[in-house]
């Protein structure tokens, strides 16, 4: 689907991931997706998405993400613990605003020791030790808040708690696309394999100049 894309096709697509995620097995519980509109903006988002802010303000990384699990403020509760969020805001026309989450479990280093619960032998999940440093990352868009001179790129990446780190992303990311990502990173490829289809697009949002630096491509 290009062109417009309504919030019930978000909604509906991100409760589908989760289902599928949980009843593979990958992931242990799910808050499901709802839909609240105020004014002229409606909100893709889940019943807990207020306890976000709050978690995030200037603490270290494991009190974050224990809180997170405390207000149950997730979209998918990984096996390992680690947690997705989806987060997407429309007006009347368009979806001008999302925010996709990924907040890796802090004891990481130990869940990694037994590959198997991956459903997988890929080499990427053998044992680390204790390097292994759990890093949240973040797929943002937001239309009104660019900036036309590489300082905030309206969709980009941020890695870790970096302020001012925002990699130039190529388009808006669908919910498949994002979960995809996550598990063909960082758990099984066989289980994206199987990630149910889409047809929900989103238009390139990437900027002249912002493609002659480094960025991520979004596939078309």
């Amino acid at each position: 689907m290009t062109g417009r894309t309504r919030p019930q096709r978000i909604l509906q697509e991100i409760n589908s991931l989760a289902s599928y995620l949980v009843n593979t097995g990958i992931a242990r519980s799910q808050n499901y997706s709802i839909q609240r509109t105020a004014g002229k903006f409606t909100d893709v988002t889940f019943s807990t998405a207020e306890s976000v802010g709050a978690a995030l303000k200037d603490q270290p990384y494991e009190q974050i993400h224990g809180l997170l699990i405390i207000d149950k403020a997730f979209n998918i509760e990984m096996i390992d613990n680690a947690l997705l969020q989806f987060m997407y805001r429309f007006d009347e026309r368009q979806m001008i605003k999302h925010r996709l989450a990924f907040f890796p479990s802090p004891k990481v280093d130990e869940f990694v020791r037994d590959p198997e619960v991956y459903f997988t032998d890929d080499p990427r999940l053998e044992p680390s030790g204790r390097t292994t440093i759990p890093i949240p990352l973040r797929f943002d868009y937001d239309l009104a808040a660019a900036k036309p001179d590489l300082s905030h790129p309206a969709s980009h990446l941020t890695i870790g708690q970096y302020k001012q780190l925002r990699i130039p992303v190529s388009a808006p990311m669908t919910p498949r696309m994002f979960a995809e990502f996550i598990l063909r990173h960082f758990y099984s490829p066989s289980v994206a394999d199987g990630l149910p289809p889409s047809k929900i697009r989103f238009p390139t949002s990437i900027s002249e100049l912002e493609k002659k630096t480094i960025y991520v491509m979004i596939p078309e």
